[in-house]
């Protein structure tokens, strides 16, 4: 439900799975003893915060890097409005959905009814948004007024993965989903039509498609289990659309159109330390961004409107060790 990874004992013969742990801990691995009455695990510290750096003609350091400070106890998956900032963002429980402007917040979106599992889109007159909210096991594509209201459905039959993206005109919406066989690339018509297949994904796993400002292109990554995917694109009209060959990491947003709709912003690097850098599409030239001093995980992160801000969460990465006793019934 967004909340973290609660930690499930099977009997394999029967196939039953039930809870072991209830709470609101992230756990990071666990192991169990010989007699199986006591666990060991390691339970991450669910610190999670935004921050910001300059996009300048240089390459900047930690130190030209600034906290953005927010009231929730947890903030990530940050997406710019036209006079706003949403984010995901919990004060305890499940990840909620937030709006911060004007100095101050409002929640959009409860946890506690539905999880948001991946970083919420706004349509380009402000008007709108569009989230993924994990229920009953999938993803399901909500969308609803700029101040919270009017939150339903679309496209009901999709089981959506990861974070939308809207076209230009405001009239589609570009999401990875799911089915038995495929995980293909569809644009959802905001009016209510049925969602148009643009990708069949049949032999890979699609994700995280961003939709170009001039609205020529979809990119989306493509890979097949593997750490890395490749970028990819395709035309509103289901027609490839040649890329330098490029590969960023296969979890959380990893690449983001500056306003031309000429370049982009890309994180590429380890896991737990990684560097902003900027491409140019239609030549594949690279240029350093960031040189960032600090082992933390980073997950996602927008380009302001006018091209000049970065802004992304910060995951760092410390976990405690704890004892489990089981009961033995």
């Amino acid at each position: 439900d967004g909340s973290g990874s609660g930690l499930f004992a099977m009997d394999v013969e029967r196939r039953i799975p039930h809870l072991v742990t209830a709470g609101l801990e992230e756990f990071v691995s666990v192991d169990v003893s010989g007699d199986g009455q006591r666990l060991v695990a390691t339970v991450a510290n669910p610190v999670r915060d935004l921050w910001t750096v300059p996009i300048t003609d240089h390459v900047v350091d930690e130190s030209s890097v600034s906290h953005f400070k927010l009231p929730t106890v947890r903030a990530s998956a940050p997406r710019f409005g036209p006079d706003c900032i949403l984010y995901l963002g919990s004060k305890g429980a499940a990840d909620g959905l937030w709006k911060f402007k004007d100095g101050s917040e409002t929640e959009l979106w409860k946890g506690s009814e539905g999880g948001v599992v991946s970083a919420p889109a706004v349509s380009p007159d402000g008007n709108q948004i569009c989230f993924v909210v994990l229920s009953e096991g999938r993803g399901r594509l909500y969308l609803m007024a700029s101040d919270g209201t009017g939150a339903h459905r679309v496209a009901e039959s999709l089981e959506v993965r990861g974070a939308p993206s809207w076209s230009p005109d405001g009239k589609w919406i570009a999401v990875a989903g799911r089915d038995d066989k495929a995980n293909p690339l569809f644009k959802v018509p905001t009016d209510g039509g049925a969602p148009v297949r643009l990708v069949d994904g049949v032999n890979s796993v699609i994700s995280n498609p961003v939709w170009s400002p001039d609205g020529r292109v979809i990119l989306y990554s493509e890979g097949k289990g593997g750490a890395t995917v490749r970028l990819q694109g395709v035309t509103p009209d289901k027609q490839p659309f040649p890329l330098p060959e490029v590969s960023v990491g296969a979890t959380g947003d990893r690449y983001r159109f500056l306003p031309d709709g000429k370049s982009l912003v890309v994180t590429q690097g380890v896991l737990w330390q990684q560097n902003f850098l900027l491409l140019v599409l239609a030549t594949g030239q690279k240029r350093p961004l960031t040189n960032l001093s600090q082992q933390v995980v980073m997950k996602s992160f927008d380009v302001s409107p006018d091209g000049k801000q970065i802004l992304f969460d910060r995951y760092p990465g410390s976990s405690d060790l704890v004892l489990i006793d089981r009961s033995p019934h």
